[in-house]
């Protein structure tokens, strides 16, 4: 019996040990964003390229439902609701490209670190419109985790004007697979 116990009191040494080391390796990898730069397996600039022109690509690396809720004020209370697929709108390039805008519209990134990017766009000396987070995450890949979208729900008011929202919303995505399945 004691030999019994002395193997797994090994094992438990060797996973113990192994988880530690691994343990240890993240807290370098999360303190130290350099070292992380080297195991990037997907660079964000071809991420973004996918991202852009491919519904099934874009619904797939989006994580419903979004970390922060949609908050509304309908019929003059506030309602937060999850920020899910069915509430997304699908991004295009032309939405985030601004060449050739001469409106003042601009994209930019805010946030940029090994792991994580934040886009905001908007127009100058005004509220933000639009904000996408972008994280690296386990399993190398780049995800949205969080998204803010004014241009689709700053005017839902009621229960009306949040159907038609939606159904807008609907017609846009419809539109965007049509072109970029």
């Amino acid at each position: 019996m004691s030999g019994v116990v002395g193997v797994l009191m090994g094992v438990w040494g060797l996973c113990s040990l192994s988880f530690t080391r691994m343990m240890e390796e993240k807290a370098v990898r999360m303190t130290n964003p350099a070292s992380v730069s080297v195991q990037i397996r997907e660079p964000f600039p071809q991420f973004m390229d996918s991202f852009l022109c491919s519904a099934s690509f874009q619904y797939g690396r989006v994580c419903f439902p979004l970390a922060t809720p949609l908050l509304l004020y309908i019929d003059e209370e506030e309602v937060h609701l999850p920020y899910t697929r069915e509430r997304w709108l699908l991004i295009g390039r032309d939405y985030i490209d601004t060449t050739g805008r001469t409106d003042g519209y601009f994209i930019r990134y805010t946030e940029e670190t090994a792991h994580r990017r934040m886009l905001t766009g908007g127009y100058p000396d005004s509220e933000t419109l639009i904000e996408l987070t972008f994280e690296y995450l386990d399993d190398d890949k780049w995800y949205v985790t969080d998204a803010y979208n004014d241009c689709y729900y700053s005017g839902v008011r009621t229960l009306a004007d949040m159907e038609q929202a939606k159904r807008r919303i609907a017609e846009e995505n419809r539109r965007f697979i049509a072109l970029y399945p």
